[in-house]
């Protein structure tokens, strides 16, 4: 083990300032070290470091110089390898190097049971064509619903326009589908599948007309939708709606009432947050009592002479709180 530590710190030694040189500026091939053949997978595992953190020029001069040093081939040699960081490290290669041949071979990715693998697969397609690749990519981040979201967010994210456009369709067919959906259990098949939707609409970050999102704010709706949608409002005039929803049934959407208000509220929220602060769900009152103590719309003075004047004494407990880890934090 000693011995492949070594085996690699002289190669990082002698590869990453010669890569990082050629990726500045072009330099010519031959001035690069001799590459022995098992050192293939050391190359790679650097090259996509490196592809990682530059950006622009230098990037794409890197992409140039594997080219010239054969990794979309080295990359390809290890799709066949038993090995899963292999894998990952040769899909990760053929994406950065962008090579049109690659589209057929990339394809059996996506259906792939290893969301890292598939997520991988769809970062290639969309770097070798991304409208193309988006309805495919969107249709699977629909089908894996145990997709970490947070990780596909971050490796599609220099493709959210055009993913954003394949959702879109998604997105208006279920909004038209709303009335049929109100009083729905949370565990029907088509609640389950408009929830995740929605979810994969807010990691990729999408704007959505308040048009689309409003049939979903309706209090028949089942909770995960009327939350889901709640989480993708940007802009306030879907506030008047959603304000409708602060005295609901279901905690839970009340408790998303707060986390937006806190974003996008205003100074006529003030009053509402006061009313939720004394909610019968600690959480709720926790929400409420961060809203209002970031609220720029009141003052510290002010709104320790409101708490003061609360009639409940769990939400007076619940502000103190939240004022000491508000000042913990500063």
């Amino acid at each position: 083990k000693q011995r492949k530590t070594m085996r690699e710190e002289k190669f990082l030694s002698l590869w990453q300032p010669a890569l990082m040189a050629c990726a500045l500026e072009d330099i010519p091939l031959k001035t690069l070290p001799s590459l022995r053949n098992d050192e293939e997978w050391l190359l790679i595992k650097l090259f996509v470091k490196l592809q990682t953190t530059l950006k622009g020029d230098p990037n794409q001069r890197l992409r140039r110089l594997g080219q010239q040093l054969g990794c979309a081939d080295m990359a390809r040699r290890m799709l066949k390898s038993k090995h899963r960081s292999e894998k990952v490290f040769g899909l990760i290669t053929i994406a950065y190097m962008q090579e049109t041949e690659d589209w057929n071979l990339l394809m059996p990715y996506l259906n792939q049971s290893s969301n890292t693998l598939a997520l991988y697969a769809s970062l290639g397609l969309l770097k070798i064509d991304a409208n193309k690749a988006a309805p495919l990519v969107v249709t699977q981040l629909l089908k894996r619903q145990d997709v970490d979201l947070l990780t596909a967010s971050s490796i599609l994210k220099p493709f959210r326009k055009e993913l954003h456009e394949a959702l879109a369709n998604h997105i208006v067919e279920v909004s038209q589908q709303a009335s049929s959906l109100q009083n729905l259990a949370s565990t029907d098949i088509r609640v389950i599948e408009i929830s995740w939707l929605l979810k994969v609409a807010h990691a990729l970050d999408m704007h959505i007309s308040t048009g689309i999102l409003l049939p979903f704010f309706h209090a028949q709706q089942p909770i995960d939708l009327i939350t889901g949608a709640m989480r993708l409002i940007k802009v306030p005039d879907a506030l008047t709606a959603l304000r409708k929803l602060a005295l609901h049934s279901e905690w839970q959407i009340r408790n998303q009432v707060c986390v937006t208000l806190a974003k996008m509220g205003d100074a006529s929220d003030i009053p509402l947050l006061t009313q939720l602060m004394m909610d019968p769900q600690w959480w709720v009152r926790y929400r409420a009592a961060q809203a209002l103590i970031g609220s720029p719309f009141i003052t510290r003075e002010a709104l320790k002479r409101l708490i003061a004047d609360l009639p409940d004494r769990y939400a007076r407990d619940m502000a103190q709180q939240v004022f000491a880890e508000s000042f913990s934090e500063s």
